[in-house]
């Protein structure tokens, strides 16, 4: 308020308000006339869109904000007609108990998109859906796989790390990425040496 001498009259005339709370936005001096609201049950990750996006819209111009709206509402089309996240439920959203099915059943997706879709179905849908759980006497945690990806991992972090760099026997394109690292480091090894002596001499003088 420095630039306005005190005066916090000129909140009301030089600035807007983006919240969901009009008493907050008065008594913090701005008129609610001048509030872009929205709703208090949209989520942060989703409300971007709505009056949250104000500060974007200005960064990227009305009409690139106005085409990712649209872009947007072509994916709302597209998943209203796919297996969709957390669809097993069995109450509506206003608290009544569902008697219908709530989603499909759907075998073969990784769990990473699988586990909100067909395993919620599965755990709270309204479906009974019986399971048999085979017992094969393996280790399902144990992830030779993983194991193994290590053992280069901890190479290359050496390789990457060493002051005398080693002769590398990877694959090609693991070698190349780890000399662009190895000439990287060296150049910016060179130029922090370069500046040492003019950080002296200032200092000296």
């Amino acid at each position: 308020m420095a630039g306005f001498d005190g005066d916090t009259s000129a909140i009301a005339r030089h600035f807007v308000a983006v919240s969901t709370d009009a008493d907050a936005v008065r008594e913090f001096g701005i008129d609610p006339a001048n509030m872009f609201p929205f709703w208090d049950w949209v989520g942060g990750r989703y409300s971007f869109d709505a009056a949250v996006g104000l500060s974007l819209m200005i960064a990227i111009g009305p009409e690139n904000f106005t085409a990712m709206l649209t872009g947007m509402h072509d994916a709302d089309e597209h998943f209203r007609s796919t297996p969709m996240e957390s669809n097993g439920k069995h109450v509506t959203q206003t608290g009544q108990h569902i008697d219908y099915q709530t989603g499909q059943i759907i075998w073969g997706q990784p769990g990473t998109d699988g586990q909100h879709a067909f395993y919620q179905l599965l755990h709270q849908g309204t479906e009974l859906i019986p399971c048999d759980f085979i017992v094969w006497d393996v280790d399902s945690f144990d992830q030779w796989g993983v194991e193994l990806g290590k053992v280069p991992a901890m190479t290359i972090s050496e390789e990457l790390s060493a002051e005398q760099p080693s002769a590398l026997h990877h694959d090609a394109s693991t070698n190349e990425l780890i000399r662009r690292n190895r000439q990287a480091r060296k150049r910016s090894n060179w130029a922090t040496h370069r500046e040492a002596p003019h950080e002296h001499n200032d200092s000296a003088q």
